[in-house]
């Protein structure tokens, strides 16, 4: 605790967990503190940052998986599950929840290094408690996530829907290469990282979670954050800037391409007030992921409003709508791939409209 503390106030300028000293369920003379629960339960291979009470709790391990869980890194992780929490508080599922984990993985990689130095174990999460009759392995592995049977070291859009702590293996990779250089482990990418060291790239990675991260951020929104991290401290011109794009290209969250869609064009008309078009048809139309966009003239001294549906089994649920006091109606959507509805409805008024639909 003592170091986790040091380390955040040193480094960051942050004072405890929740930036205010604690947090901590116990106070004593006015001061504030951060609270630990050890032994927790019996065999108990885990830890965990406990975000109702602000306690840090650790397991004893089983002797076999795992021994204690009071190490260094495992609670610079942890007890970061806390710091995201009072910043991004990012989200624990999909691409925001490997974020999450990957961000308690940096750090508490860093809370180490600022105690035993910079090793080829900084780059290693609970080696010095994971699986103790086996020398040399660990629980995850920053340099080289696949080597754990599991995570992920490359990015494809299917990354949301592996386990958070699997997931997180795309960003600590892209870390680890910005701190130190080099190339994808295992070839995925040419890309050449020149390090710029862990103390700029650790700043670097801590003003994105307390600045630029939000709750949903994905890996994309990640590398936007953390460029206007490097940006901040070193300026876009600098080493520091160009290395975080690179980090991020060479683990494959590129820089997010701008919305192309192509347009179509849909005309019909409303007999009576209170009736309803669907266009292209009540079927819908296949739409990918990306933003949709509308444009819907009728007639003068009508009220025609503007509903998008998208398909959600058998039936449909409205994602988005315009409904202003005319027949001249806009909306834009950004959403996933599927199958989507325009509606046209006649709040008042009957006639002729046309409707521009610009879809990915």
């Amino acid at each position: 605790m003592q170091q986790v503390y040091s380390y955040y106030l040193t480094s960051m300028g942050r004072n405890g967990i929740d930036g205010a000293g604690g947090p901590t369920p116990v106070s004593a003379h006015g001061d504030r503190f951060i609270s630990t629960t050890t032994s927790y339960s019996r065999n108990y291979v885990n830890a965990f940052w406990n975000s109702t009470t602000g306690v840090m709790v650790y397991g004893d391990g089983d002797g076999t998986t795992a021994g204690s869980m009071t190490t260094l890194d495992i609670g610079g992780h942890e007890m970061t599950h806390g710091v995201t929490q009072y910043e991004a508080n990012l989200t624990y599922s999909g691409e925001s929840g490997g974020l999450n984990e990957s961000m308690s993985d940096v750090f508490g990689a860093m809370v180490e290094r600022s105690v035993l130095g910079e090793t080829a174990n900084t780059w290693m999460i609970g080696e010095q408690t994971w699986t103790p009759n086996t020398a040399g392995d660990a629980l995850r592995y920053m340099n080289d996530p696949a080597a754990d049977g599991h995570s992920a070291d490359y990015y494809t859009s299917t990354l949301g829907n592996l386990d958070v702590h699997y997931s997180s293996g795309v960003p600590n990779l892209a870390f680890y290469l910005l701190s130190e250089g080099g190339t994808h482990p295992r070839g995925a990418s040419t890309t050449v990282v020149t390090g710029i060291g862990a103390d700029d790239a650790a700043d670097i990675w801590y003003l994105a979670l307390s600045s630029y991260l939000t709750a949903n951020g994905t890996m994309s929104d990640a590398r936007t954050a953390t460029l206007s991290a490097a940006a901040a401290l070193f300026g876009s011109a600098s080493t520091q800037y160009t290395q975080v794009g690179n980090a991020w290209t060479a683990v494959g969250v590129n820089a997010a391409a701008a919305n192309v869609c192509s347009t179509s064009n849909y005309s019909s008309s409303l007999a009576r007030s209170r009736s309803s078009s669907y266009q292209p048809s009540s079927a819908g139309v296949a739409a990918l992921a990306g933003t949709q966009t509308f444009s819907l003239t009728g007639p003068a001294n009508t009220d025609f409003d503007l509903y998008l549906q998208a398909r959600s089994g058998n039936s449909w649920v409205t994602v988005a709508s315009s409904l202003g006091s005319t027949s001249t109606e806009s909306l834009s959507y950004a959403g996933s791939a599927g199958t989507y509805r325009a509606v046209v409805y006649s709040y008042s008024g009957s006639g002729n409209f046309s409707l521009s639909w610009c879809k990915p």
